[in-house]
């Protein structure tokens, strides 16, 4: 039998933590809780004390950036696998993850269950993404491949306007 894999969550909301720890307690042969954090500071201590497996993270953490955070542990260590856990369904935010290093981007509203199985698929070396982000995320690449994006086009601007404003910017 392997050793649980050690987590170590982050989150500003005292509520989240308890309920993230009390749903994952129930996996103890799987999940093992190593500690938590609620800022970054906190993180960078016990993340850097403790070297677990997998680190769960907020994108927001209060006044904090977790993207920050991430970037930050992960230039601390390049063997530290980041995964957010968070209520942004955006893809900015997915693609903002990915660039700072994370390996996991899910949503809060993902079960204990798919919960552990995501982790362990990130411990393994797979990159996890909720599934319908995923979908939305592969699509934008797609439109963008295909050119179909310009500059401005997440303002709602047309692609003329978004050619107006970068001259006036331009001056």
């Amino acid at each position: 039998m392997t050793a649980p894999l050690r987590v170590v969550l982050v989150d500003d909301h005292p509520m989240v933590l308890e309920g993230l720890k009390a749903m994952l307690a129930r996996r103890t042969g799987e999940i093992r809780i190593v500690g938590q954090a609620s800022n970054s500071d906190e993180a960078f201590r016990v993340v850097g004390d403790l070297r677990p497996d997998v680190v769960v993270l907020d994108v927001r953490l209060g006044q904090d950036s977790g993207l920050d955070v991430c970037r930050r542990l992960i230039a601390r260590d390049e063997d530290c696998r980041v995964v957010f856990l968070t209520v942004y369904d955006d893809e900015q935010y997915l693609f903002q993850a990915l660039r700072a290093g994370a390996v996991g981007y899910l949503l809060k509203r993902v079960d204990g269950r798919q919960l552990v199985e995501h982790l362990q698929a990130v411990h393994a070396g797979d990159t996890v993404i909720d599934s319908a982000l995923a979908g939305r995320a592969t699509a934008s690449a797609a439109r963008l491949a295909a050119g179909e994006f310009w500059p401005g086009a997440r303002l709602g601007l047309t692609q003329r306007e978004s050619e107006v404003l970068a001259l006036m910017v331009a001056g």
